[in-house]
């Protein structure tokens, strides 16, 4: 099957230290530096980026393995803030064949764990390392004060369409 890798605009190649992250079927762009959510969205709009939401976060870094291990190499502690508002559902969730998030239950096993805790500030996800335990943990949280400095700021080009890839790589 093609990769749907998206080139990197000119923008991005040589502004402000972004690095690429190249899994193998999205791209994710990379600053490891502290930055409360304000910032993150100041330091992503000027690199001509947007930050991911959540479902194409999610979909995109459970359907790219290498993409997965790759970014929680680069920053211990992999967590950063996300589009949208906040986050509603509170719970334990897995993604389902059709890409959408479906409530865990306990005597079936999935691939991804994902723990929501719901709140009315931005949205910020954490990417945990993989075990053979609990498979690969998100967890998606709209709790985190906006002004508290996340180790990373990530972001895809303003056109890129995570979501549509992502869908495309679970019915493939």
């Amino acid at each position: 099957m093609a990769t749907s890798l998206k080139e990197a605009p000119a923008a991005v190649r040589n502004c402000n230290g972004f690095n690429t992250i190249t899994g193998d079927k999205n791209v994710l762009y990379l600053l490891a530096r502290k930055a409360g959510h304000v910032a993150s969205v100041e330091l992503l709009e000027k690199a001509g980026l947007r930050p991911l939401l959540a479902e194409e976060a999610l979909l995109a870094l459970e359907t790219d393995d290498r993409l997965r291990k790759l970014l929680v190499e680069k920053v211990r502690d992999a967590w950063f803030y996300l589009g949208g508002d906040h986050v509603s559902a509170s719970g334990m969730f897995t993604i389902d064949g059709r890409g959408r998030l479906v409530e865990h239950e306990e005597q079936q096993a999935y691939a991804a764990r994902i723990d929501t805790i719901g709140g009315t500030r931005p949205p910020a996800l954490f990417v945990g390392p993989s075990s053979p335990n609990t498979g690969n943990l998100y967890i998606l949280s709209s709790m985190c004060d906006p002004d508290n400095a996340a180790p990373a700021v990530v972001g895809v080009p303003k056109d890129w369409k995570p979501f549509e890839i992502a869908r495309a790589c679970i019915r493939a």
